[in-house]
């Protein structure tokens, strides 16, 4: 495999790792929003 395709594959598997990390903080973020909004606590 020529070198150019490991340094896309890192920046790939960076991207997803990076993303899945977003994710996770954006999930944390709104059930913290959702648990201190007495409107949205049903």
């Amino acid at each position: 495999m020529p070198l150019g395709n490991d340094t896309m594959q890192a920046e790939i598997e960076h991207n997803y790792n990076q993303i899945k990390l977003d994710v996770k903080q954006i999930v944390a973020d709104e059930l913290k929003r959702i648990a201190e909004d007495p409107a949205l606590q049903h």
